[in-house]
């Protein structure tokens, strides 16, 4: 009744003026806004089968203005004024989604600011981010929860001249149907100075096709290397698609630079540390 409700009221409140470029919206702010940026956003990079979850019905209904066949349908889980659901109530219905559903985009009205804060710390830590992009007002997210069997290294590599040590990683066997794969790193900080770092992670075929690659800050943007203190371990889940297909062995790799300069830290004499080698399950 809930999902109901609220776009009836949203198509009673905006339709009069659906056809229109700038609106007056009324969430926290006024002013202009443009509410066909949210199906802007997600058309062309969410697939027809994949699942968008708004924090706010309002949102939701803008982008239900514009959806067509070939976009997602939408859910909600409610991380806004006035209307905060409990994570207990959150989490299992974004759980049934994750079997359903091979890539769930969550849109966040003010992003972690407030109520959202919760939301995207329990989705870091739960899914394997993919992408992250600000629009005018609104956080966009993707994640995905590959089911192939991980597997576990314990690297134990020193990176900048014993900064940061990767202590162990776990990685998919086996890339998805869609080319997805899950990386998860712990990082463990051996002193208490170091640069801004980025995450980088690469998969490559036998020929030196990149097919794909994430360059990030630790734990999806929200632990970033100069807060660590000497002792601190720090979990860093990482989400991949492959962008192409390859009849060959696929390589897996991390490396760390300073954000500031470029530089990359140095590990074992490299550029950067091979974790293992993957096979993809795409027919």
């Amino acid at each position: 009744w809930l999902l109901v409700a609220g776009l009836a009221a949203l198509v009673i409140t905006y339709w009069p003026t659906s056809s229109h470029l700038v609106y007056e919206k009324n969430l926290e702010v006024s002013g202009p806004f443009n509410p066909h940026e949210y199906h802007a956003l997600l058309s062309g990079q969410a697939a027809a089968e994949d699942l968008v979850v708004f924090n706010e019905l309002a949102l939701a209904g803008w982008y239900e203005l514009d959806r067509g066949p070939a976009d997602p349908p939408w859910h909600y889980a409610l991380r806004w004024t006035p209307i905060i659901e409990p994570m207990p109530q959150i989490r299992p219905r974004v759980e049934q989604a994750v079997g359903r559903y091979p890539r769930l985009w969550f849109v966040l009205y003010k992003g972690s600011f407030g109520p959202g804060r919760e939301l995207k710390d329990w989705l870091d830590g739960a899914l394997y981010p993919v992408t992250m992009d600000w629009g005018s007002e609104s956080l966009f997210l993707s994640y995905i929860a590959p089911t192939a069997p991980m597997v576990e290294v314990s690297p134990g590599a020193d990176f900048g001249d014993g900064l940061v040590r990767l202590e162990a990683a776990r990685y998919s066997a086996q890339a998805g149907p869609r080319g997805e794969l899950a990386v998860s790193l712990r990082w463990q900080a051996l002193t208490d100075t170091r640069p801004n770092c980025r995450v980088v992670i690469q998969v490559w075929d036998e020929q030196g096709q990149v097919l794909a690659h994430r360059d990030v800050r630790p734990a999806n943007w929200e632990q970033p290397s100069p807060r660590w203190r000497q002792g601190d371990v720090v979990e860093d889940r990482h989400g991949l698609l492959l962008t192409g297909r390859s009849g060959t062995p696929l390589h897996l790799a991390v490396s760390l630079y300073d954000e500031d300069t470029g530089q990359t830290l140095v590990v074992r004499g490299q550029d950067y540390l091979e974790l293992g080698t993957l096979t993809e399950s795409r027919p």
